[in-house]
């Protein structure tokens, strides 16, 4: 697919084209420089963006000032990554007893394969996957070693456990980085659920550990549900980045095919639909042989597709620092989180929820009102 960036604002033009095409950077005027790095940094892409020039032989170009960004970008990175490491390496230590497969995903899956895409990603977080039948076994054993959950609201626990896709987020005093322990990769409450036990079992193992990672097919199709149908896409741009860069890993003879089997068996077409719409627009993305047809047949409305193409070109890279959002932006992201919200959980479910939430504020303001 032709590239259609012109179609983006112009700080989020100049940010894609940068992380597309490294070489443009030798266009760039002291201006494009401070807009870009400000963009960037916003879209925690800094380290990504230094990195990518760093491969095309690019850095030599970059004046001195944006330099010391980009690279004080790349070695947030490296500190963040090496965290992650340790993490993992007292969570196998924890889980040395554990006879069932843990499944690495998104960034610590990405640094643990030394996949080159992802040098300079950011994340907040170490995910795992294990069978939901075998949750207790891992949980017990990561209580025993430390691990506490984050999340101590009674109704918390409830909702993470009846209805989430993952048990409540977990903290050890010896790590920086918070632990997510999931089942599957979307909400079991969504429109969409994912053959869980199939994203275990087919899991690849990393030789000399004692860790998998989900399949290449399986990996795209997570970045996609993870950006398409889990979340309202609002400054997201850097999670189509990770679906180019995993693209670009694991495209080959029959990868298309292959991939658009495994979306099928877990009913992410529409969500690998929109990633393939989108990521070949803005990083030039290859769409695999053989893939477009079959998304073709799942493709949404014409009316569909053009609310989405207004709303996610607003709304998935960060605004203009300097500049007051256009008025599309800000009813952008209602929409898309009203979307997502839709998306992931029924009517009543969302009734009752907010309910829950907002019993705790009510009943403060209840008690706040009689002291007077």
């Amino acid at each position: 697919m032709r590239s259609s960036r012109d179609s983006l604002p112009p700080h989020a033009q100049l940010l894609a084209t940068a992380v597309a095409d490294p070489q443009s950077i030798r266009n760039l005027t002291a201006d494009d420089w401070d807009l870009l790095v400000r963009v960037a940094g916003r879209a925690e892409l800094l380290g990504t963006l230094c990195a990518r020039l760093q491969r095309a032989g690019m850095l030599e170009s970059v004046p001195d000032a944006p330099l010391r960004h980009l690279k004080g970008g790349l070695a947030f990175y490296e500190h963040r990554a090496q965290m992650a490491r340790y993490l993992m390496t007292g969570l196998a230590h924890a889980l040395r007893d554990f006879d069932g497969r843990v499944v690495l995903l998104k960034g610590a899956a990405y640094v643990m394969q030394g996949l080159p895409f992802s040098v300079g990603r950011l994340f907040d977080d170490v995910d795992v996957l294990a069978d939901r039948t075998r949750l207790d076994d891992v949980e017990r054993l990561l209580a025993g070693h430390g691990w506490e959950s984050e999340k101590p609201d009674a109704y918390d626990q409830h909702y993470y456990r009846a209805w989430a896709h993952e048990l409540p987020p977990m903290r050890h005093a010896r790590y920086a980085l918070q632990l997510d322990v999931h089942h599957t990769i979307l909400p079991v409450t969504g429109r969409i659920r994912p053959v869980a036990a199939r994203l275990v079992a087919d899991a690849v193992d990393l030789p000399g550990t004692r860790w998998c990672v989900l399949s290449p097919e399986d990996q795209v199709l997570h970045a996609c549900a993870h950006l398409f149908q889990d979340s309202d896409g609002v400054s997201r741009i850097r999670e189509l980045v990770d679906i180019d860069g995993l693209v670009r890993q694991h495209d080959g003879p029959g990868f298309g095919s292959r991939l658009l089997e495994r979306a099928r068996l877990h009913g992410l077409e529409r969500p690998l639909w929109y990633a393939m719409r989108y990521a070949p627009r803005w990083l030039d993305t290859p769409v695999p042989a053989g893939l477009q047809p079959g998304l073709d047949a799942v493709a949404p409305s014409a009316l569909v597709r053009r609310v989405m193409d207004s709303m996610v070109a607003a709304a998935l890279f960060p605004p203009h620092p300097d500049a007051r959002p256009p008025g599309i932006m800000p009813l952008s992201h209602r929409a898309l989180t009203a979307r997502s919200v839709w998306l992931r959980m029924p009517p009543w479910l969302l009734a009752y929820h907010a309910t829950m939430k907002a019993l705790p504020a009510l009943k403060g303001a209840s008690r706040s009102g009689g002291a007077s």
